[in-house]
């Protein structure tokens, strides 16, 4: 025999505004305004709103989190955008990301992800309701993603481009630069050769020029715009002085570089000294470890919140390029033996 089911006591039960409507003679609308007042004052006259108060009270009846906000105009959420399938894998942006998650919830706001794929739909039906309160682009600012943010007219901020919307905070990439080869001259190497791995890197190859230039090295600097694989390759097969030393753009190319070099028997430092333009954790753990200029990730994560909250308030942000440091482990040392064939 089945066993009826039992209904929970009113008590479990939690009233709805429509409990509320009926229980106070209203519309569910009545029952909004009411609850909006006074930062809506609305139409409803003083008696009908004690009413409807005095019943919210006797009901226990408590407006979700969502309705609350949508009552006061705002969504307490900030877009994470960009396009593809996925956000960056990159472990420096993960690290921003973090940061600015953590600090936009010091703020009672939460980051979510926003990604805009091929299909056209997507971009449409963002453009009708973004649905946030403003935007963050962290490594992934693209000309289309910028012109849909300033179409909405949307608060946003973008990380990590030293061009692009016009709040935006970067890593200081000539700083950066500037210590690295600091270190390289003081060691002794005059020839040295910056590694951008077959991504678009300009503001870092800008900054290695200018840095070369400023310690008086432009005649022995060079750049390779190849993968690391074939930047070895053309590496070994040199006539003439060959750069003692190699700086990658990032810290994805160090590693690739690295595994390059070590599968040509080529040794670090004793043959060739490897920097990176950016730190990580694998760079710390290689073997030898990898000198780095580290780039102030928690600090440009809370840096674009504290940006796009003066966006939010209506006030301008300039853009700002924040400083790193360097680390300097094994994998930098004098001049050595020349690479052979």
């Amino acid at each position: 025999m089945s066993k009826d089911r039992e209904t929970p006591p009113a008590s479990a039960v939690r009233p709805t505004i429509g409990d509320v409507a009926r229980r106070a003679a209203v519309s569910v609308p009545a029952v909004s305004q009411a609850l909006s007042w006074p930062e809506k004052p609305g139409t409803l006259s003083a008696a009908t709103r004690e009413r409807i108060l005095r019943v919210v009270a006797e009901l226990g009846y408590q407006r979700s989190r969502r309705a609350q906000l949508f009552a006061q105009g705002t969504t307490r959420s900030i877009a994470l955008l960009y396009e593809g399938a996925e956000p960056s894998d990159d472990l420096l942006t993960v690290a921003i990301v973090a940061a600015a998650a953590a600090a936009l919830a010091e703020h009672d706001y939460q980051l979510v992800a926003s990604p805009f794929l091929a299909a056209e739909a997507r971009w449409e039906a963002f453009r009708r309701d973004p649905g946030v309160d403003g935007a963050l682009l962290v490594h992934c600012g693209t000309p289309r993603l910028r012109a849909l943010i300033t179409g909405l007219g949307l608060a946003a901020v973008e990380v990590g481009a030293a061009e692009g919307l016009p709040a935006r905070v970067a890593a200081d990439a000539g700083a950066g630069m500037a210590a690295l080869i600091g270190h390289l001259a003081g060691l002794g190497h005059r020839r040295v050769r910056c590694i951008a791995g077959g991504a678009p890197r300009e503001a870092e190859v800008a900054a290695f020029l200018a840095a070369m230039d400023a310690a008086g090295l432009g005649a022995g600097a060079s750049v390779a715009l190849a993968p690391p694989d074939a930047a070895v390759d053309a590496l070994v097969q040199e006539d003439g002085p060959r750069p003692t030393a190699l700086i990658a753009a990032d810290h994805r190319t160090a590693l690739a570089l690295l595994g390059e070099l070590a599968g040509r028997g080529i040794a670090v430092p004793r043959q060739l000294s490897v920097v990176a333009h950016g730190d990580a954790w694998p760079l710390a753990h290689w073997a030898p470890a990898v000198t780095a200029y580290a780039l102030p990730t928690a600090t440009l994560g809370r840096t674009a919140v504290e940006l796009l909250l003066e966006r939010l308030a209506g006030r301008a942000s300039p853009p700002l390029l924040l400083p790193g440091s360097l680390v300097v482990r094994a994998s930098t040392a004098r001049p050595g033996e020349r690479i052979s064939r």
